[in-house]
C-alpha cells in the first residue's frame, strides 16, 4: 500500500459509481461526468439494488445469507445498504488492493485536484476505509479538527477502501448484533434487524474511541474538508442540505428534493 500514490489510484484502480439508472438516469450521468472531471480513469458504473423491486432485493439478500433489516429501514434504505455491501463483496472476491466508491450524487471540492493528493499523502496507509466524504458532527460549526483524523462519522458517499477493508466491512456490518446492548444504545431503542451501513460502522468507531473494543477491529480515517473551505462546505453546516459536507467529496442534495442539478 505504501507504494500507491493518489495519481495511481485515479489512473489504475477502479472507481465504482453505485447507480440505479431506472430510478434516476440523470443522477448517473451527472455523477459520471463529475467523477471523470475529478480525474478518475477506470470508472465502473455499478448497478445498485433497486429497493422497490422485491426480486432484486431477495437476490441480493441471498448473497449475504439473508440478513434481516430493522423495521424502520425503508425500501430505499435497504436498497442502498445492499448496494454498498455488493460493492464491498466485489472488491473482496476480486482481491482488488484498493478501490474508490462513490454514490451517484457526488460533487467535488473546487480545489480537489490540488488538495486530494495531499490529503492522501498525509493519511496513514494501514487503512480499511478512508472517508473522503463524510459527516463529522464536530466539524459542523468549527474547523479546528485536523485534516486527517479518526473522528466518528456518518455517510459513505465518497470512500477509499482497501481489500482488507472491504473484507472487514462485510464482517463488521453483517456481524453487527442488533440484539445487543450496544445496538440498543446506538439506535436509542431495541432494534430488530440491521440498520444503515454507515450507522453500523460509526457504532464500531464510537466503541473503539471509547476504548470498549480493540482499535485493530476497524481502521478508518476521515478527511476534514472544512479546513479547506469552498462554497459547498463553508461553516456552519447545520442543516439537512449541507451537514454531510464536512469532507472534500460532497453530496448534491438537490437530487433529494427536486430534479434540478447544481
Amino acid at each position: 500500500m505504501n507504494s500507491i500514490d493518489f495519481n495511481l489510484i485515479q489512473n489504475n484502480f477502479p472507481a465504482f459509481i453505485i447507480h440505479v439508472p431506472e430510478l434516476s438516469p440523470e443522477r448517473s450521468n451527472y455523477c459520471l461526468n463529475n467523477v471523470k472531471e475529478a480525474g478518475y480513469k477506470n470508472i465502473v458504473l455499478f448497478k445498485g439494488v433497486n429497493g422497490k423491486i422485491e426480486s432484486e432485493v431477495n437476490e441480493a439478500l441471498k448473497l449475504f445469507n439473508n440478513p434481516k433489516y430493522d423495521r424502520w429501514c425503508s425500501k430505499g434504505n435497504i436498497g442502498c445498504n445492499l448496494s454498498m455491501l455488493k460493492v464491498f463483496l466485489t472488491i473482496a472476491e476480486n482481491k482488488i488492493s484498493i478501490a474508490t466508491i462513490f454514490e451517484d450524487d457526488v460533487l467535488f471540492h473546487s480545489d480537489w485536484k490540488k488538495i486530494a493528493p495531499e490529503y492522501y499523502k498525509n493519511t496513514p496507509k494501514d487503512f480499511d476505509i478512508i472517508y473522503m466524504g463524510n459527516q463529522i458532527d464536530e466539524c459542523k460549526n468549527e474547523n479546528n479538527i485536523p485534516r486527517i483524523n479518526k473522528k466518528s462519522c456518518f455517510c459513505m458517499h465518497g470512500l477509499l477502501v482497501s481489500y482488507k477493508g472491504a473484507v472487514r466491512a462485510l464482517q463488521l456490518i453483517l456481524g453487527w448484533d442488533y440484539n445487543s446492548t450496544y445496538a440498543t444504545n446506538c439506535m436509542g431503542r431495541e432494534a430488530d434487524g440491521l440498520t444503515n451501513c454507515d450507522i453500523i460502522l460509526k457504532n464500531y468507531q464510537d466503541r473503539i474511541l471509547k476504548g470498549e473494543i480493540n482499535s485493530n477491529i476497524f481502521k478508518w480515517y476521515c478527511w476534514n474538508g472544512t479546513r479547506n473551505p469552498c462554497k459547498y462546505n463553508n461553516l456552519p453546516l447545520n442543516n439537512n442540505r449541507n451537514c454531510r459536507n464536512t469532507g472534500i467529496v460532497f453530496q448534491n442534495n438537490d437530487f433529494e428534493t427536486s430534479s434540478s442539478i447544481i
